[in-house]
């Protein structure tokens, strides 16, 4: 029977309300179909996996029980705000069929021996749900954290024999895992007959999510606003991550407007919170109120201001990271480069990032790690040392020449091997990959240095441009680059020099 209504609640037998009633108190979470609200409509990029669930959907709502049966057991995995459990629920819904929802957190918050208690109480439950529904969805989020203690028998025993014997007794069972890698435990004991990754959207379904987001949240738009732009600027982004960003924004809107926040503002607010008291303002929002949100997620909120000093060593800083860029890589396309301090640096450069190049060669790696080091490099053309601003870039030079080395095999000395750790690597190869990784450094900070050295009309340009601005985009920084170049051409030519073209 079809227990789609609320009004038919009241008819579940008082064995499944009984147990109902027990899970909530182990801090379970029961939706019915009708509770819930996402449907695939609201699912955004993911086409391959809602034609996997669609054969559930079909299995599960059809008289003809000849079908093939899909496959039931999913352990569905992806970064925080991908969508694993929206896609769930979702299904659930189209299936018409109620959700058992637990976070692994608040069952191991619990004593060991209460798992095994927990996992029957489901088990029993979903059995219960099937009789009424015809299936029934147990979403476990977190489920990594079980298998972090998979040495304790009691929990990894306990998991084992309750999650293997699922798809025995209720016809759907998906598990969650978070952040991106299916636990080792899974794997080894077929836990589960699928795995879906569920990868970050990329830059059409970017694009579709903002202007979906913005439309259903009544967010006026500046005519500066470039929906496409904004795609670009949020590479890695999840759908979860779009939506705050759009707050995000309205916030900083609405900042400009008010200036001074009252203590009514704080107190005074309705009891339940819905999405226009996000989003409802009479602001209109502008593409710098975006830059600004997407700029505080990368780097962190402003802070005080910098001393003169302190604003011109970051400006040759950010600006030799632009030169040794554009003057060493090919179809170098510089985003944003700012001094402006932020919680976790005093300057920024941002580049656009190509979606569409999967593979990078040797020759990629070590422009990237000039790039890195083009603030260290600007420093000690400079002021002849580098400070300790170079502490992320070595950082990020240091992986990227560790990978080269360890991971990639683009190093003739090592030749074509991985270097792990915990596998049976000799410590003399440790130690030659080590040598290897140092010997790339120093070969690509004595190339981002001539680099730096070769164009100082240009680093100097753009480290003034800095201090009087502090955020120049990319299509300015051409602007620049062209005087300069246009200034050096005509120096032999009695014309003005490139230092009075600036002032």
């Amino acid at each position: 029977m079809e227990l789609s209504q609320k009004k038919g609640l009241s008819r579940l037998p008082l064995s499944l309300k009984l147990l109902k009633k027990k899970l909530e108190k182990q801090q379970a979470t029961v939706f019915f179909p009708y509770e819930i609200d996402i449907t695939f409509d609201s699912l955004y990029g993911l086409d391959q996996e809602k034609e996997i669930m669609q054969d559930i959907i079909t299995y599960l709502s059809s008289d003809n029980k000849n079908r093939i049966k899909p496959h039931f057991s999913y352990c569905i995995y992806g970064e925080l705000g991908v969508g694993k459990a929206s896609l769930v629920y979702a299904t659930s819904k189209a299936a018409n069929i109620p959700v058992i929802a637990i976070d692994s957190s608040v069952i191991l918050s619990q004593a060991p021996k209460k798992l095994g208690s927990i996992l029957d109480t489901i088990y029993k439950t979903a059995k219960e749900m099937k009789k009424i529904f015809g299936g029934c969805s147990v979403v476990f989020k977190n489920v990594q954290e079980f298998f972090e203690m998979e040495n304790d028998s009691i929990f990894f025993s306990n998991l084992i024999k309750n999650v293997s014997g699922l798809e025995d007794v209720f016809s759907f069972m998906l598990s969650i895992v978070g952040p991106i890698d299916v636990p080792a435990a899974v794997v080894e004991n077929n836990l589960f007959v699928t795995d879906i990754y569920i990868d970050v959207p990329n830059l059409a379904t970017r694009e579709k999510i903002f202007e979906d987001l913005i439309q259903k949240f009544e967010v006026t738009i500046a005519d500066d606003v470039s929906i496409s732009r904004l795609a670009k600027d949020t590479f890695g982004e999840t759908p979860l991550g779009i939506s705050y960003i759009i707050k995000e924004a309205c916030l900083f809107s609405q900042r400009r407007k008010h200036n001074v926040v009252t203590a009514n503002e704080f107190s005074e607010t309705n009891n339940v919170v819905t999405a226009n008291d996000f989003f409802e303002t009479n602001n209109v929002v502008t593409a710098d109120d975006f830059s600004e949100t997407i700029m505080k997620l990368a780097a962190g909120e402003k802070r005080e201001k910098m001393t003169d000093k302190e604003k011109l060593s970051t400006a040759y800083h950010e600006a030799g990271h632009v030169i040794a860029g554009y003057f060493s890589t090919p179809n170098y396309q510089l985003k944003r480069v700012e001094i402006s301090p932020r919680a976790s640096s005093l300057g920024l450069t941002a580049t656009d990032i190509d979606e569409k190049k999967f593979s990078y060669f040797k020759e990629d790696f070590e422009n990237l790690i000039v790039e890195y080091l083009g603030g260290l490099a600007a420093e000690e053309v400079i002021y002849g040392s580098h400070s300790s601003g170079v502490l992320a870039d070595l950082a990020y030079a240091t992986t990227a020449a560790a990978n080269m080395v360890k991971a990639f095999g683009m190093c003739d000395v090592i030749g074509p091997m991985q270097v792990i750790p915990d596998v049976t690597n000799s410590e003399a190869t440790k130690a030659m990959a080590d040598a290897q990784i140092a010997e790339i450094l120093k070969k690509m900070k004595k190339k981002s240095i001539n680099v730096v050295s070769k164009h100082i009309p240009y680093l100097e340009a753009l480290a003034k441009a800095l201090v009087e601005k502090e955020v120049i985009l990319g299509n300015e920084i051409e602007e620049i680059f062209t005087k300069v170049k246009k200034s050096l051409s005509n120096e032999n030519d009695g014309q003005a020099t490139w230092n009075e073209l600036l002032m």
